[in-house]
């Protein structure tokens, strides 16, 4: 069974909630909006401009050109001058189309998921009970060890949506 998925200006980065029964068992496209006052927004976006923009996240980016090109291997022998315009070019593909972000509560086994299907596809999903604990946390190192869990969630989710645009949308940085 083949998708006919084209990769558009749709994702914004956009940040929703719903619960594990609609997106997974009903496989519903969530339409409420996370309120804008929540603080999560603010984690999200902060951690979409660091990893665009900043080198500290190079080799996040490097494992999503190689994702992407499909091979660990996509720099070698290439010219470094090539090899930051593949980064840069991932960069602004984050930028400009990021995926959309679901928050939702009945998944506190995972930390987030992603899910391939037809109209799901432009959506990770990231777990309210985790993003609630962060919230809440009172000490110092616990809020600080909950943001990096809930960023390094979100890194390995956008992963899962770029593997998804180059299996199923046939998008390919080589």
């Amino acid at each position: 069974m083949t998708f006919q998925f084209t990769l558009t200006s749709t994702f914004t980065g956009g940040v929703f909630q719903s619960t594990y029964h609609a997106i997974h068992v009903e496989e519903r496209v969530p339409t409420i909006p996370l309120p804008d006052t929540h603080p999560f927004h603010n984690l999200w976006k902060e951690h979409l401009v660091a990893l665009t923009s900043t080198v500290l996240y190079d080799s996040v980016i490097e494992a999503f050109v190689a994702l992407a090109s499909g091979s660990a291997f996509w720099k070698e022998g290439k010219a470094n001058d090539v090899i930051s315009a593949k980064m840069s070019e991932m960069r602004t593909l984050l930028r400009r189309n990021p995926p959309n972000v679901v928050v939702v509560s009945g998944v506190a086994g995972d930390y987030g998921f992603h899910i391939r299907g037809t109209s799901l596809w432009p959506f990770i999903c990231i777990s309210e009970e985790y993003i609630n604990m962060w919230v809440i946390a009172n000490e110092h190192s616990e809020k600080l060890g909950l943001a990096a869990l809930l960023k390094t969630t979100l890194d390995h989710e956008i992963g899962q949506w770029i593997f998804t645009l180059v299996s199923i949308c046939h998008f390919s940085f080589k």
